[in-house]
């Protein structure tokens, strides 16, 4: 299976011009809005690498107290 995920700047002539909406509970927002934050990439990048299986690492420490 061929992969159609890419890396940000890695394709300039990729257009993105297409929305997809979907609902959640409270909850559920709460939950997927800390985990982005979390993993330190913007939130429609974080959303693409979760739907095409990129794995994502977030870098231990980086909000740890001095």
């Amino acid at each position: 299976m061929r992969s159609n995920h890419f890396k940000p700047n890695e394709n300039h002539e990729r257009i993105r011009n297409q929305i997809i909406n979907f609902r959640v509970s409270p909850d559920e927002r709460a939950t997927i809005e800390a985990k982005a934050f979390v993993s330190g990439l913007p939130k429609a990048e974080f959303y693409l690498n979760c739907i095409l299986g990129v794995e994502i690492v977030v870098k231990p420490g980086r909000y740890e107290s001095d």
